[in-house]
């Protein structure tokens, strides 16, 4: 059956000449110039539903609707048909494939990422021995309907951002849909200690652990594995002190690891300063990675975070007294020796953790991509 689906890209401007394009949308958008006409120019996605035994069935942007399976952060909270908001999505547990009759069909699903045009196609229903009962989205359809929801639910949180900011937090990719979600609501309505509250009771040692399993398919990380093992050891124990300044001083090192392991010694003495390396390190990861646009986002985030005077990069001023955010450790206060109280509460810790983790994933977007982008997958 691997055949029968697919995923594929290549520059917008070259849609024209594709099959795809003469067979399906051309005829289309002529059926529709007497009554509803469309310019093509502003169409950013396309599915073409191809029944068995019946006229394909063409449909653009805001015509076309996934049917998604969601876990709710309060069950039974809303009335029957009422709409989900971004905040009532916990998790996102199932992308059905696309019907008609309440049957699945074959389909190919077009969407554009700004001079790239993706495609991916799953032509499986019109085969033979075809069940219904196991027929499952492709891994890349998947992750492009995955990152169509999170943008419903991520564009809230954008433009929330700067509360984020005050209370030390980005769009950590951990955290998303659930708890950042929920977070926003709660700063929204202005309750900043219940959206602290929310970052506690989600992130217990376990989900942290988890994290960190996780950084060990990055050699840099892996390097340090027994820092980090040890931190979160300290972290569990409430031992924050410990933690808190075993890992604040890992952000500038793993950014500038990797750029002397990507770029070479030579190139990378170039970019001194922590701001200068990661400004780098975000452009590396951009040029190479074709990002959705929800993924955009996110690492527009991080970047944010990560060289913003009000979280990280806080500079002490007048030693006897510094003007500080206690939400949002900064790596220079502390790594001077200037000890402030306030930083070291359980979660800060945990912040630090999801900071890691956040450059963990810019790096495993940069690996993920760097060797399959343009090549078909299953």
């Amino acid at each position: 059956m691997k055949d029968f689906k697919g995923y594929y890209s290549r520059d917008w401007n070259d849609l024209n000449r594709e099959q795809i394009y003469k067979l399906f949308i051309k005829p289309e958008l002529a059926k529709r110039s007497t009554t509803s006409p469309i310019d093509f120019s502003k169409v950013y996605k396309v599915l073409i539903k191809l029944p068995k035994e019946k006229d394909p069935i063409v449909e653009f942007n805001e015509e076309i609707g996934f049917t998604y399976r969601v876990e709710e952060t309060e069950k039974g909270s809303r009335n029957q048909g009422e709409s989900l908001n971004y905040y009532d999505i916990k998790e996102i547990k199932e992308i059905l494939p696309p019907k008609v009759d309440n049957r699945s069909v074959a389909f190919i699903y077009a969407w554009r990422i700004r001079d790239r045009i993706h495609f991916a196609f799953d032509f499986s229903p019109k085969h033979p021995d075809f069940d219904e009962n196991t027929h499952e989205l492709s891994a890349g359809i998947r992750r492009r309907l995955h990152c169509e929801i999170l943008e419903f639910i991520l564009i809230p949180v954008k433009n929330t951002e700067d509360k984020l900011l005050k209370i030390g937090m980005a769009i950590f990719p951990a955290l998303i849909p659930f708890p950042i979600n929920i977070m926003v609501k709660h700063l929204n309505e202005g309750e900043t200690d219940k959206a602290s509250q929310a970052i506690e009771n989600h992130c217990d040692s376990d989900f942290i652990e988890r994290l960190i399993k996780n950084w060990y398919s990055v050699d840099i990380l892996k390097d340090r594995q027994l820092l980090f093992d040890e931190a979160l050891q300290a972290h569990s124990c409430g031992l924050y002190h410990i933690a808190i300044n075993a890992l604040i001083g890992q952000i500038e090192g793993i950014i500038t690891d990797w750029l002397h392991r990507t770029l070479g010694d030579d190139e990378a003495k170039k970019y001194r300063g922590y701001k200068t390396r990661f400004e780098k390190f975000k452009c590396i990861v951009e040029d190479v990675v074709s990002l959705e646009y929800v993924e955009e986002l996110i690492l527009q985030s991080i970047c944010k975070f990560l060289v913003s005077p009000e979280t990280i990069l806080q500079r002490s001023g007048e030693w006897e007294s510094p003007s500080i955010n206690p939400n949002a450790p900064s790596r220079h206060i502390i790594q001077h020796g200037k000890y402030i109280p306030a930083y070291y509460t359980m979660a800060n810790s945990i912040k630090i953790f999801l900071m890691i983790d956040s450059i963990c994933w810019c790096i495993q977007c940069y690996t993920n991509y760097k060797d399959t982008f343009h090549k078909e997958v299953q």
